[in-house]
């Protein structure tokens, strides 16, 4: 579980964990932050985000963290919150939110390979446009409005959205070494491991040829479906 994940951070009380974790606390740039600073670490370090401690956190994790925060925050919302920044600094509350996101990329490694995300237009991830989509623009033409008062909901907890919708938008969460994985893994499973022909200079015939067009790809690239 998520708690057991933050069990290094010391005894933490289920109450206390659900307080500093909770979803309304965080925001997805908060998130974005701190794995971003966490997968840099990891990359120069050679370790597993799991294999991160509490003090290496603080002191190589967090700073980091909170200018990366105030920077997306700034760029993408037009503002930035002191309790926002006060929770990222904080080595208990980000370790136990960090523990909740290692569970999220868990599940997200699960599903990642049966989902398209390469194809149509990439979004930023938190810009209005993004973020908020009405249900009446995503219901379509001829659809009957609602009401008035209802208000945008974020694309990651729309039911309108798909999944590779949320992910697209959520991408700054998944740790690299999540996406690595099972790179690797679609790799190793489609790979074609073909005979050696009888000549040297001649191709297996078991090896599939692919031939790229680049100003087709270009074109076929910049249509809306």
């Amino acid at each position: 579980s998520a708690q057991s994940c933050a069990s290094a951070l010391g005894k933490v009380s289920r109450e206390l964990f659900s307080e500093l974790a909770c979803s309304s606390r965080w925001n997805p740039v908060q998130d974005t932050a701190l794995v971003s600073e966490l997968n840099a670490l990891c990359e120069r370090r050679g370790i597993l985000p799991s294999n991160v401690r509490p003090d290496t956190l603080e002191r190589e994790v967090l700073p980091g963290a909170v200018m990366r925060y105030i920077t997306l925050a700034k760029r993408e919302l037009g503002r930035w919150t002191d309790q926002s920044e006060q929770d990222l600094r904080d080595v208990a509350c980000a370790g136990c939110r960090l523990a909740v996101l290692k569970v999220v990329n868990d599940h997200i490694a699960k599903i990642l390979p049966f989902i398209g995300n390469g194809f149509g237009h990439a979004p930023r991830p938190f810009s209005a446009s993004t973020v908020l989509v009405s249900h009446h623009a995503a219901s379509g033409p001829g659809s009957k409005p609602l009401d008035q008062a209802q208000q945008p909901v974020p694309l990651w907890s729309s039911s309108l959205a798909s999944i590779s919708q949320k992910l697209r938008v959520l991408r700054g969460v998944i740790f690299s070494v999540t996406k690595k994985r099972t790179l690797r893994a679609i790799l190793d499973a489609s790979a074609t491991i073909p005979k050696r022909p009888e000549d040297d200079y001649d191709l297996p015939e078991e090896l599939a040829q692919l031939t790229l067009n680049r100003p087709k790809a270009a074109f076929s690239k910049a249509l809306p479906d």
